[in-house]
């Protein structure tokens, strides 16, 4: 799995000070003073100073701003099972971990010391999914060295369509190992069963990072009136109506993710009655003419993508929250989240802060909300550190 590196990346002496001091992985194409040697996007490259001395090795993006993404860190070349080596440490972490479900994210990237590539496990099946060129050239080699760690799976390749315009990525989406034609992959979680679509759906088909924050939502849903917005699939619509809650409103723009919803929620024979119902529209909208709930989850698709993107992304917070807030009875409950990994947890604090002052409500925050632990960041790279919330209390 290994390959030598026949390209040079020098960087500027402030820009490799800054590198070798904090390993964050990430080297902008504007930190680079020259490249040596022949360049070829996806190749591995020897992250260098200017006087020549490695300071670690890195996949070379050709397309990217993130010029390359360090994956070993040192003077000498990666050792041959360097990739095997992470896989096996991730499969570590997370079989230290309590984590009831048969889904769960393996490999989070730069989390896992493993700059573009996600793997996620969904019961008999793991899903890859490389963003960057240079993880796509290993992608056979990892599928073998996933199956020695975790025999008997299909492995299939999700292709992240932005990612291969940007990194000119040539791999299809589909099966490598198994599975034959069927994407509809059935998974359980805390005693409730799904059906992820890992073809079309979100992300690798499910939100993994919300598990944690779901028993939550869960445990506090006993009684109470439930508006799930941004619904998706319904997760927390159903754990919560595994709770206990006396009615769950799921509200999504899309119909496929409804119907996805209901078939979830059939497929765990709720008995009846039971006050669910699933309800096309703009959650913005919907939220502006809503009733009153005792509970409201918020979780929207990303609003910022990019630091340029943030400022319209917290009015957009802002402006959800503060009507969230409106539509409480009163000892109601806000869960909120961002996955916006350009709005940090001190802008968000800020936004419910604000909304709260527009609502002329009195808030009190009961505890921060974040991914589940089969996500973890890395120290040297904060920006994995993407998925926030707040859970709130509002008088």
């Amino acid at each position: 799995m290994v390959q030598h590196s026949p390209l040079n990346i020098i960087l500027h002496s402030e820009q490799a000070r800054i590198v070798r001091r904090s390993r964050h992985p990430w080297i902008f194409r504007s930190a680079i003073s020259a490249c040596e040697g022949a360049i070829e996007n996806g190749a591995q490259a020897a992250v260098c100073d200017g006087e020549g001395k490695r300071l670690g090795t890195g996949f070379y993006s050709t397309g990217s701003k993130i010029a390359c993404r360090v994956f070993f860190w040192g003077e000498g070349e990666p050792p041959a099972d360097w990739a095997a080596g992470r896989l096996a440490g991730a499969l570590a972490v997370r079989s230290a971990l309590a984590i009831d479900s048969d889904a769960y994210r393996l490999v989070n990237a730069e989390g896992d010391f493993f700059p573009g590539l996600v793997a996620d496990v969904y019961g008999g099946t793991i899903v890859l999914k490389p963003s960057i060129r240079g993880v796509e050239r290993l992608v056979n080699d990892l599928a073998g060295a996933i199956i020695s760690l975790l025999p008997g799976r299909a492995v299939y390749v999700k292709r992240d369509e932005k990612a291969s315009r940007v990194e000119s990525m040539e791999l299809p989406t589909g099966y490598l190992i198994g599975g034959g034609d069927d994407t509809a992959v059935p998974i359980m979680e805390r005693g409730l069963r799904y059906l992820v679509d890992i073809r079309e759906g979100q992300k690798t088909g499910f939100y993994l990072d919300q598990r944690e924050n779901r028993r939550i939502v869960g445990d506090l849903a006993g009684g109470r009136r439930v508006l799930n917005l941004f619904s998706y699939t319904g997760a927390f619509a159903l754990t919560a109506l595994r709770g206990g809650a006396r009615l769950v409103d799921s509200v999504d723009l899309s119909r496929k993710a409804l119907e996805e919803a209901q078939r979830n929620y059939s497929l765990n024979g709720f008995p009846e009655p039971h006050e669910a119902r699933w309800i096309r529209a703009d959650g913005f909208e919907f939220l502006d003419q809503a009733s009153e709930y005792d509970l409201i989850i918020l979780d929207p698709p990303p609003f910022a993508r990019s630091k340029g993107e943030a400022p319209g992304a917290l009015r957009g917070y802002r402006r959800l929250q503060s009507v969230a807030i409106r539509r409480l009875a009163h000892g109601g409950l806000l869960a909120a989240f961002s996955c916006s990994g350009a709005v940090d947890m001190a802008a968000f604090k800020q936004v419910l802060f604000e909304a709260a002052g527009e609502s002329g409500r009195p808030v009190r925050v009961l505890r921060e909300l974040h991914a589940a632990e089969d996500h973890p960041w890395s120290i040297a790279h904060r920006e994995g550190e993407y998925l926030k919330g707040l859970l709130a209390y509002v008088e």
